[in-house]
């Protein structure tokens, strides 16, 4: 019957069953179209992103010995709407990805002969399927040496990166088979020596307590690494720690 992990509590662990299992979802991609007086045909804009999509799952709920519908229905609507915004969704059907999502429908949590109660529930899911193996942090220890890293799929990553060091230091992004011959992407110059992270999904960058986005000077937007090889350099002095978390996906 599978299982399903939201927001860290399983079905499994609550009693609830998966009747039916989801479908595989893919979402549009977004264009801008254009018209032209005198001109056959439409022209297309790749906005270079992606619609939302809706992941679905049917769900039972046995009351079991000492349940009803009361106490059922409100271990089931916690559990969906604790979270305030996106939380990790994954579930046994693609156990290799996550997706990031919320509970946004409403509905009916019926009666069935006292017994058991159940519904459709459906999330609101950003496009990315993330790999776990995105998760796996790559370290880099040596300065002034270019480290290769293979990226798997075929879309640009946008990875969390966590740097500390001194204040000269400096990060090239490099894609292409050799570090020699590739083409520079972005570079990065960070004035804090101070433990902070890079995120350029979120397009910050901040330690545990404020933005530091001044500290750090970014040529051709944050950093990425793009499908198939990427090199990276850091060069100065005192690193004393580069991690980077590339956050693969795939749709």
């Amino acid at each position: 019957m599978g299982n399903l992990l939201f927001n860290g509590i399983s079905t499994l662990d609550m009693g609830v069953q998966i009747q039916s299992p989801p479908s595989h979802e893919f979402p549009n991609r977004r264009y801008n179209t254009i018209t032209i007086d005198g001109k056959n045909g439409i022209f297309v804009i790749d906005k270079k992103s992606y619609e939302n999509v809706e992941r679905s799952y049917v769900l039972t709920a046995p009351f079991g010995e000492n349940g009803n519908l009361s106490s059922i229905s409100k271990m089931i609507l916690d559990w969906l709407l604790a979270p305030k915004g996106y939380a990790r969704l994954e579930d046994s059907y693609e156990p290799e990805y996550y997706r990031m999502a919320f509970f946004e429908n409403n509905g009916q949590l019926p009666n069935m002969v006292d017994m058991a109660t159940g519904l459709e529930v459906i999330f609101n899911c950003k496009p990315q399927r993330y790999l776990k193996d995105g998760e796996k942090t790559i370290t880099i220890d040596a300065l002034n040496t270019w480290v290769r890293i293979i990226n798997p799929t075929n879309y640009e990553a946008l990875p969390e990166i966590t740097l500390q060091g001194s204040s000269d230091l400096e990060v090239f992004f490099i894609k292409g088979d050799t570090s020699d011959t590739g083409t520079e992407t972005s570079s990065l110059v960070s004035s804090y020596t101070d433990e902070f992270i890079i995120d350029s999904e979120l397009q910050e960058c901040y330690n545990s307590t404020e933005y530091v986005n001044n500290s750090v000077l970014l040529t051709n937007d944050f950093p990425k690494l793009y499908p198939g090889i990427n090199w990276i350099k850091v060069t100065g002095s005192g690193l004393t720690k580069f991690n980077i978390k590339p956050r693969w996906w795939t749709l």
